[in-house]
């Protein structure tokens, strides 16, 4: 096994081995709660999609407070082809993948993508997917590090520049046919481009 390869080796390694149906990535900072993990594995039991997004808690390290962000239970369908907020797409902790979907899909890191590959799991399934869920339950507690790793400090994300801006190029060369997810992935692609200009301009 290979040690020291971060988030996106951390996943390819799970996805490789990994016996179960459904998988949920944890970040080494973050925890579950217990009791509404609980609940949510009784949900999956009766669903089967390709792709489930749930909703989340933000825990301020800082001031210890917490704030849940609540996408699902704001009542959006994916089916309405509306627009996808960025707090579904932006980060995967709060998205449960369906192994077998993933693999027969190929899913796997390029080489470029050595950071925010958050964004690329999710953009790369959902050039695929046909069948998303939204579950209203709330098991993902999110630690927010003011001047942290996270995209909470503008100053890493100034550092990280270059990597973000290799994993939007791997974003682009995803396939945009898919008439399901086309809108959130242009939408997306627009968006980031956007972002990486201004910031250059800042630097």
């Amino acid at each position: 096994i290979e040690k020291n390869n971060g988030k996106p080796g951390s996943t390819k390694y799970s996805l490789d081995h990994a016996t179960g149906k459904w998988l949920i990535v944890l970040d080494s900072d973050d925890w579950l709660d217990k009791d509404e993990f609980l609940k949510t594995i009784d949900k999956l039991e009766k669903n089967d999609a390709d792709i489930i997004f749930c909703n989340y808690t933000y825990y301020m390290n800082d001031s210890g407070k917490y704030r849940a962000r609540n996408p699902v239970g704001t009542k959006f369908e994916i089916a309405k082809k509306e627009k996808m907020p960025r707090y579904f797409w932006h980060f995967d902790n709060n998205v449960i993948h369906n192994i077998e979907f993933l693999r027969k899909n190929n899913f796997h890191y390029p080489e470029t993508v050595t950071a925010y590959e958050d964004i690329y799991n999710n953009m790369y399934a959902l050039q695929f997917a046909k069948d998303i869920k939204m579950l209203n339950v709330n098991f993902y507690m999110y630690r927010v590090r003011q001047g942290g790793g996270n995209l909470s400090s503008n100053a890493v994300f100034i550092n990280k520049l270059p990597q973000y801006i290799e994993m939007v190029k791997a974003v682009l060369k995803m396939d945009y046919s898919n008439k399901y997810t086309q809108s959130h992935m242009i939408w997306f692609a627009s968006l980031q481009i956007i972002a990486i200009m201004g910031m250059i301009d800042m630097r």
